[in-house]
């Protein structure tokens, strides 16, 4: 994915965590457990569904599951 400017002073790095289809709702729960937020709901994709996330530092991730 491509990310927004680059901050001052530090590198940028979009990571996108993949699970299982059947896993992603509770592994978006997980991750909301450990203090993610979530910046945008999940939603269909032709290639699986995503959800954006952030970490506590607002650091942007995003959860995707593949659809086989």
């Amino acid at each position: 994915h491509q990310v927004g400017a680059a901050g001052s002073g530090r590198g940028r790095l979009h990571l996108d965590l993949a699970c299982a289809d059947a896993d992603h709702d509770a592994e978006d729960e997980r991750l909301d457990g450990l203090g993610a937020d979530l910046l945008r709901p999940i939603r269909p994709e032709p290639y699986g569904r995503i959800a954006n996330l952030a970490d506590p530092d607002a650091n942007p991730f995003d959860l995707v599951a593949s659809t086989p």
